[in-house]
């Protein structure tokens, strides 16, 4: 979906965004590290097709990212935030993980959930990694693993 091809951007508005369908029908948005600029332009282009049941939230739930338009445009049933423990960026931000959890969706953190492991079928299903010590051998579903929409 991003970026057009007779553009030359920089930074973190040059990621490459995809929408990815399932066989089922089910959609998975992921953002890179776009922030509201590209946001904006994907959401004047075709809206619609921002739409997915699962997204990687753009720029690590950063404040140059996830408009309140942009989250209401996705609507995604799950909201998963790649960051690290503690990082120096101070990612995700409060208000954004909020943003994300007020539209409805389960969100994520890797830093506190560790590896996220979704299994698409007739729903999806989400187990996550929250033993550090073994991540491999502790997958396990988090409270909000259901698909809330039919």
């Amino acid at each position: 979906l991003w970026p057009p091809a007779d553009t030359e951007l920089l930074r973190n508005d040059a990621s490459c965004v995809l929408r990815v369908r399932g066989a089922q029908g089910q959609r998975a948005l992921l953002t890179g590290d776009i922030e509201a600029r590209a946001e904006a332009s994907l959401l004047a282009g075709v809206p619609e097709a921002l739409a997915a049941e699962v997204v990687v939230v753009p720029h690590h739930g950063s404040l140059t990212s996830s408009s309140p338009d942009f989250v209401a445009a996705v609507d995604p049933d799950f909201a998963l935030i790649s960051t690290g423990h503690n990082n120096r960026f101070g990612l995700p931000r409060a208000e954004i993980t909020e943003r994300w959890r007020q539209s409805g969706a389960c969100v994520l953190v890797s830093a506190e959930v560790g590896a996220v492991r979704l299994t698409v079928g007739d729903t999806i299903e989400v187990s996550t990694a929250t033993d550090r010590r073994r991540p491999w051998r502790a997958l396990r579903p988090p409270a909000c693993a259901a698909r809330r929409r039919n």
